[in-house]
């Protein structure tokens, strides 16, 4: 996001896998409650987001992962689960709830673990406690790519509940995985010098946001 860089500015750098509508209504509620401030967006990868915040390039950091640097502040601000998006026609839709072991009996589009972090890690982490040998027919480095090979019928994939849920318009379905929710947590990362009241607002905005996942 091009943007002109002024003292009331605030510089977010956002990581694969969290991207989402709570983010698109933090953003709106910023620019109509403060719209004098300048966000200036940035799409970058974790290990660039995380670098990019401890050396003042970035004001705050959105990824779905902690970072192992202590030396970052982070914090959950929303939460979600790590759900199967399956075809609008797949026979997995008789399910309400699919087993991880079902689910890996399918041909599988992953996350490519170049591009997608820490999104693609934490799903690899979930498949790995599968008995059956995965068949994993794609990575895609995007959720428009996943979801149109989803779409297309060539297998299913695993993204956020809320993320599958809003792409429906795509072609594809979500469905929850059976057993204990496999939480998918939005942090907010900050260092830990002190900030400016700007950014202390929005940050303030984005945690009175509710973003409770239905469960039902």
């Amino acid at each position: 996001m091009h943007c002109q860089q002024s003292p009331e500015s605030v510089r977010i750098a956002v990581s694969f896998g969290a991207f989402g509508a709570t983010l698109t209504q933090l953003l709106a509620k910023q620019r109509a409650e403060e719209p004098g401030t300048v966000i200036c967006l940035t799409e970058a990868s974790f290990s660039e987001q995380v670098r990019g915040v401890m050396d003042g390039r970035y004001d705050l950091g959105f990824a779905v992962a902690p970072p192992a640097e202590t030396e970052l502040h982070n914090e959950v601000l929303w939460r979600d689960e790590i759900a199967v998006a399956v075809p609008a026609l797949s026979p997995l839709l008789e399910f309400a709830e699919i087993t991880l072991e079902k689910a890996v009996q399918y041909p599988l589009v992953l996350w490519s673990a170049e591009h997608c972090e820490p999104l693609s890690h934490q799903v690899m982490e979930l498949l790995n406690s599968a008995t059956s040998k995965l068949n994993v027919v794609d990575h895609a480095k995007s959720f428009e790519l996943m979801a149109v090979l989803v779409a297309a019928g060539y297998g299913i994939g695993f993204a956020g509940k809320s993320r599958i849920d809003t792409a429906r318009k795509l072609g594809i379905v979500m469905r929850p995985l059976a057993g204990s929710p496999n939480d998918l947590s939005t942090y907010l990362l900050r260092a830990q010098n002190a900030l400016s009241p700007f950014t202390e607002r929005l940050i303030e905005r984005a945690r009175k946001l509710d973003q409770s996942v239905s469960r039902s």
